[in-house]
């Protein structure tokens, strides 16, 4: 996904740092289909338990939104108007920015709009729904007539602050709960 994107010269829009490429000048990108792909992601987390090593991450909220998404879904509906989805690939070449996961969560929840995120390796996926999401934010997504695609490091760097504020508040379990017990060596 990378080198496609960066086999398309930069948008006009692009600042230092914040590189916009339109997907639409590239065969190789199927932007609506990875909007598909994050939609189905982001609407099954809000209709759906699911366990991740014992335990249940929170049920994403969509509310009045989940079911235009999934008419949407169904292929019963175009995209919802008041939804938008901003994809971001990451601009790091290093291996630990590329294995970066994360589950759909609510990052943000504005008076006019909520955002929800989550990360694949490399690719960061980002819905907004809301009556009122900031012109500049429908600029930037995939919904824009030129199917808009980010790379910045800003992502990246808010991609491992996410991580690392989702460890901060596991539950230690096991020997890790118990650091007065001596470190079990290797064979």
């Amino acid at each position: 996904m990378r080198s496609n994107l960066i086999a398309i010269s930069p948008s006009p829009l692009s600042t230092p740092g914040f590189t916009i490429f339109e997907s639409v000048r590239s065969e190789a990108i199927d932007a609506a289909r990875l909007a598909y792909f994050g939609v189905s992601v982001f609407w099954r987390a809000s209709v759906h338990d699911w366990v991740l090593m014992r335990r249940r991450p929170k049920r994403l909220e969509l509310g009045p939104y989940e079911e235009p998404l999934r008419l949407f879904l169904m292929g019963l509906a175009g995209f919802p108007g008041d939804t938008l989805m901003i994809i971001s690939v990451t601009s790091a070449m290093d291996r630990m920015r590329n294995m970066l996961m994360t589950f759909p969560f609510l990052k943000s929840r504005q008076p006019e709009f909520r955002q929800y995120r989550f990360t694949i390796p490399g690719i960061t996926f980002q819905l907004f729904v809301g009556k009122n999401t900031p012109y500049a934010l429908r600029r930037l997504s995939v919904q824009s007539p030129e199917r808009h695609m980010l790379m910045t490091p800003d992502v990246d760097d808010l991609n491992t602050l996410d991580g690392a504020t989702l460890i901060s508040k596991t539950r230690k379990v096991g020997a890790l709960a118990r650091p007065d017990q001596p470190k079990k060596k290797g064979p």
